[in-house]
């Protein structure tokens, strides 16, 4: 989870800001994981599939702390 936090502070800072879009945020931000993108979108503890987290669409990069950015699906 953490790696996938930093992944899309990542990606918000090459597009101004914003998060990627909720319903394809996981394939927005394969190019930034590399090889192991389909490890790390892939929760351990669950069945198999292509991406185990969703990301909540009102979240934004300046978002007070305790805010959910990512959880599991």
């Amino acid at each position: 989870m953490k790696y996938l936090v930093l992944t899309l502070h990542i990606y918000a800072n090459e597009y101004s800001g914003a998060y990627p879009t909720p319903d394809k945020w996981c394939d927005l931000i394969k190019p930034y994981i590399g090889q192991d993108a389909d490890k790390i979108l892939v929760c351990p503890e669950a069945e198999a599939s292509e991406c185990n987290y969703a990301i909540n669409p009102d979240c934004e990069p300046n978002s007070p702390h305790d805010i959910v950015l990512l959880f599991e699906t």
